[in-house]
C-alpha cells in the first residue's frame, strides 16, 4: 500500500544547519569569526590550539579565558577599547554556546574569568579606553546646511534627499539593508485626514530577526506645501528610477535627462559608496564635522527624546529591544552644555552678558492658555502669591502669563 501524500518537508542535517546559520545577521557571523580567530591566535602563543580548547571542561575553559582576557591585545600590541572587548566576548559566548553548550557568562561556572574580565574593563578605563564613542547626532544648524545644499532637480541631489529622509524617519542603521533596499519595500497609505504617508514593510534587522506582533517602523508623513516634503521627494525618485535595476540606490547620471528617460543607470551603488554617503554629503555641505550614516539614526533618537516622546514609542520606530540601549542617545546636547556654561559664567562674572535660562526659554515658548471663570477668580483672589502680568485689564477674556510653577485646584 502506497504511503499517503504528505505536506511536510523532510530536511537533512546539512539543510537544518543552513537554516540555523541563516538566523544570524552577517555582522554577527563576522563578530563570532573574529573573536574565535583572536582566541586561536592567543592559544597558539600559549602552546595549544583551538581543537584542544574544544575538549576543555568548564574549569579548564575558565582558566584559559582568564589568561586570554588578561593578554588580549591588538596586532599592534595596543589594548582594545571597551566596545571591542564586549564584541569579542560576545562572539566567544556565541561560539561556545554552539559548540560546547556552555555559557561563559555564568558566574558560577566561570567565576575567575568573569572577575578578570571586569578587572580588565577597569584597566581600560584607567587607560582612557573605557568610554564608548557613540555617533554624534546631526545638529540643527548642520542639518539646515545639508538640506540647503541638496539640489533635487539633479539625480544625485534627489537621491541624497530621499536617502536622508528614509534614514531619519525609519531610523535605519548605518549600512544595514541599504544594498538590498528596494522601492517596493515601501507602501504609500492615506490617513483619515487624507494625508499621505509612507510605511516600510517588515524587514530583517540586526536586533529584529524573528517575527513579531508589531512591525517596528516609523511613518513618513507628507508636509503639504513644503519644498522639503519627504513624500513628494520619494515619489519623484520613484518615477525616475531605472526599472531594470531592483536596488533603490542606483548610480546617478551626471544630469537629469530631458527626454524623460531614467535619471539613473542600470547599476546599484557600491557598498562602500552607500556606507560613506552621509560623510560625503556633510563634507560637501560644509558642516561643522563629518557625519556618518548612523548619525542620522542618532539624530532620530535624540530629536524624539528631547521632544518628550516616551521611550517605548521611540523603540517602536528604532527597533531597540530595551530602553537601556536607547539611553545611549539620550545625551546632553552641546547647545544645552553651552547654555549651562553661560549660566555658570553669569554667576561668576559681572562682565558676561546675561543669558536667558533654559527654564525661562521653555516658559516663554508655552502656548497661551484660556482660564475657566473659577480658575480666574481663584487667581485674582490670591494674586499676591503669584508673579502675574495681566495683558488685558478690561477685557472679559483675560490672558495671564506666569513665571514660575502654578497649580490650579478645582473648588
Amino acid at each position: 500500500m502506497a504511503a499517503a501524500p504528505s505536506n511536510f518537508v523532510l530536511l537533512n542535517e546539512e539543510e537544518i544547519e543552513e537554516l540555523l546559520d541563516s538566523a544570524d545577521s552577517l555582522s554577527t557571523k563576522r563578530q563570532i569569526h573574529y573573536a574565535v580567530r583572536r582566541m586561536e591566535a592567543f592559544a597558539h602563543c600559549t602552546g595549544t590550539n583551538l581543537a584542544s580548547i574544544q575538549q576543555y571542561d568548564s574549569a579548564e575553559l575558565d582558566r584559559f579565558l582568564t589568561r586570554f582576557y588578561c593578554g588580549l591585545r591588538k596586532d599592534t600590541g595596543e589594548l582594545y577599547t571597551k566596545k571591542s572587548m564586549h564584541a569579542i566576548r560576545y562572539g566567544l559566548r556565541r561560539h561556545f554556546q554552539a559548540t560546547l553548550e556552555m555559557d561563559i557568562l555564568r558566574t558560577d561556572l566561570f567565576k575567575e574569568s568573569n572577575k578578570t574580565y571586569k578587572a580588565m574593563l577597569v584597566k581600560l578605563k584607567q587607560s582612557g579606553k573605557g568610554a564608548v564613542k557613540h555617533k554624534n547626532a546631526v545638529s540643527k544648524e548642520d542639518m539646515g546646511k545639508i538640506l540647503n545644499s541638496l539640489d533635487i532637480t539633479t539625480p544625485e541631489g534627489l537621491q541624497n534627499k530621499v536617502f536622508i529622509d528614509i534614514m531619519m524617519y525609519f531610523a535605519n542603521r548605518g549600512r544595514e539593508n541599504l544594498r538590498s533596499m528596494s522601492i517596493s519595500d515601501f507602501d504609500i497609505q492615506v490617513d483619515e485626514q487624507n494625508l499621505r504617508y509612507i510605511v516600510r514593510r517588515d524587514t530583517l534587522t540586526k536586533s529584529r530577526r524573528e517575527n513579531e506582533d508589531e512591525n517596528c517602523s516609523g511613518h513618513m508623513y507628507e508636509i503639504p506645501g513644503s519644498s522639503r516634503c519627504p513624500v513628494t521627494s520619494f515619489l519623484a525618485l520613484k518615477e525616475v528610477l531605472n526599472p531594470a535595476e531592483q536596488c533603490m540606490w542606483q548610480r546617478p547620471k551626471l544630469k537629469a535627462p530631458v527626454d524623460g528617460s531614467p535619471w539613473y543607470i542600470n547599476a546599484p551603488l557600491g557598498v562602500n559608496t552607500l556606507g560613506d554617503k552621509m560623510r560625503k554629503i556633510s563634507e560637501k555641505a560644509g558642516c561643522s564635522q563629518k557625519y556618518t550614516n548612523h548619525s542620522l539614526r542618532a539624530t532620530t533618537c535624540t530629536v524624539l527624546d528631547e521632544a518628550g516622546i516616551p521611550s517605548r514609542h521611540i523603540m517602536s520606530v528604532t527597533g531597540h529591544r530595551s530602553e537601556s540601549s536607547l539611553k545611549h542617545y539620550s545625551r546632553t546636547s552641546d547647545q544645552k552644555k553651552k547654555l549651562m556654561s553661560k549660566e555658570l559664567a553669569n554667576q561668576m562674572s559681572e562682565n558676561v552678558p546675561e543669558v536667558q535660562s533654559n527654564a525661562d526659554a521653555i516658559l516663554d515658548n508655552l502656548p497661551e492658555v484660556l482660564l475657566t471663570n473659577s480658575q480666574e477668580q481663584l487667581i485674582l483672589n490670591e494674586s499676591n502669591q503669584f508673579n502675574i502680568r495681566n495683558s488685558m485689564e478690561s477685557s472679559s477674556i483675560q490672558q495671564f502669563y506666569f513665571h514660575g510653577p502654578v497649580t490650579f485646584y478645582n473648588k
